[in-house]
């Protein structure tokens, strides 16, 4: 049988055969215009003699084109690299010595390295790719050569260490995903979403697309995100469900700020991963979504994008910090440096395990062999189970801030200092230092126009961290970098 993606769409197309699943720009897809899209691409892949086990690279950005190889490729067997536009030459280059792919598909922004190191054969624009909607239809065969354990998709991050390695991600892992997110936010095809955060990371390729197909909701898909274009969308739309980092609500909530945004209550769920939400835009949220639950994800690469999910809506809690509890099928296991586990509430390396759960990264070595220990993997984030099976991030290894020996946790500092009234948004930042080693450095944007009173600030520090926990800088600013 086919890989789960293109199982899961033409399941959908057969429920909803008249559903707008993907909307983009002008363009209105149904699910059976879709699966006839993916269908010509396959036939275009056969064509070019692809076959299971073959390796493309998909360099189309948040485009049809993308999510139509992506799902023919799943349909054959054959395995996808997505590949970010905003990929640099030397970064290219040494994925294309790892992996040596079959073909390469490019949009323009990678477009004028990749005719420098491929030949013309072994590189398609996505201009020429346009063209696969003029073959036949590949009716995929109903056989066994296509298997959940099989390969779908790597995926590269720096992830639980420095170096970049490939999450081999499987048909298997991305169903048991798919299954998560729709028990733990309990989403259903009455749901729209918008797909502008990149389609080539974790969050755009399972946690929205492979789950809003499987659902049958509709995609509205966007090429690059622009915060005035989100919120007119869900305007205009009723859209009902946003996943997104804690970026891009800050982000919204800059916006409306500038714009004077009234409430959009069409919005019910709203989805948080790749970071903490503070409180101080948890309130924010609040005021322009009223009717939205939010949820706090943990989640990485290696997970398929859901680990825990808060099931109840983190703004109505004390326990506004909380990850939520393992999502379905996942189990957490918290453990000292040595891979021994710790006693509930004690804080620790987090191990996870679950049928979302990669069994290996690309290419095996001994040093991504260590990262697993029996069926868990090692996350390399730090964190804590309370009695009630909730997990609480504190940070990961690499951004905790050593302080002479003392651990700053960034998000927890970040979190206080969000509290303070007319605190927009805050970034705590590492600096070295002689005599400590590092020390924290704290950027903070304020709310445009609202009265914020430094010296007050400070006192308030003083009351509420402990002296190794404060910032020796402040820097006001406008605007918070984005990366």
């Amino acid at each position: 049988m086919a890989g789960f993606l293109y199982k899961s769409l033409k399941k959908t197309a057969a429920k909803f055969p008249d559903k707008p699943i993907l909307v983009y720009e002008d363009q209105s897809l149904t699910t059976t215009d879709f699966l006839n899209e993916v269908k010509c691409c396959a036939s275009f892949l056969k064509k070019n003699d692809f076959k299971k086990g073959d390796v493309v690279f998909n360099a189309l950005g948040n485009t049809i084109e993308f999510c139509a190889l992506l799902y023919a490729a799943n349909a054959l067997g054959v395995i996808v690299i997505p590949i970010s536009t905003k990929i640099k030459i030397d970064g290219f280059s040494n994925l294309l010595n790892q992996l040596m792919p079959k073909l390469v598909f490019f949009d323009d922004t990678v477009q004028p390295f990749v005719k420098d190191l491929l030949p013309v054969e072994k590189r398609i624009s996505l201009r020429l790719f346009s063209d696969y909607r003029a073959y036949d239809r590949l009716e995929i065969e109903d056989d066994d050569s296509v298997t959940g354990s099989d390969t779908a998709v790597i995926m590269f991050t720096s992830g639980t260490t420095s170096a970049p390695k490939g999450a081999m991600i499987s048909n298997d892992n991305l169903e048991a995903a798919a299954a998560a997110y729709k028990d733990g936010l309990k989403l259903t095809a009455d749901d729209s979403t918008i797909l502008a955060v990149p389609i080539f990371h974790i969050t755009g390729l399972s946690a929205i697309l492979a789950l809003f197909i499987d659902l049958g909701g509709t995609i509205y898909l966007e090429n690059r995100f622009h915060a005035d274009r989100i919120l007119s969308l869900i305007r205009e739309h009723n859209v009902t469900f946003l996943h997104g980092s804690p970026t891009v609500f800050a982000i919204l909530h800059s916006e409306c700020l500038k714009g004077g945004t009234g409430s959009l209550p069409s919005l019910r769920s709203i989805a948080c991963g790749a970071g903490r939400l503070n409180e101080g835009i948890i309130r924010s949220l609040n005021k322009l979504f009223p009717n939205a639950q939010i949820h706090s994800i943990y989640g990485l690469t290696e997970s398929t994008s859901p680990f825990t999910i808060f099931r109840g809506d983190v703004s109505k809690t004390e326990k506004c910090q909380s990850s939520g509890t393992p999502s379905l099928g996942a189990k957490v296991s918290i453990r000292n440096e040595n891979g021994q586990e710790l006693p509930t509430g004690e804080t620790g390396l987090i191990y996870i395990a679950g049928p979302m759960v990669i069994k290996q990264y690309y290419p095996v070595t001994e040093a991504t062999k260590k990262l697993f220990s029996g069926e868990f993997l090692n996350t390399g984030d730090v964190g804590y189970v309370n009695a009630q099976g909730e997990l609480f991030i504190k940070d990961r290894v690499k951004d905790i801030i050593n302080r002479g020996g003392e651990k700053v946790f960034c998000p927890e500092v970040e979190s206080i200092i969000s509290n303070f009234p007319n605190v927009v948004e805050v970034a705590l930042v590492a600096k070295k230092d002689n005599l400590y080693g590092e020390v924290p450095v704290a950027f903070i944007l304020t709310q445009p126009g609202a009265e914020f009173n430094a010296d007050d600030f400070r006192l308030y520090l003083h009351a509420h961290l402990a002296s190794y926990q404060r910032p020796v800088e402040i820097y006001y600013v406008q605007e918070l970098p984005r990366t």
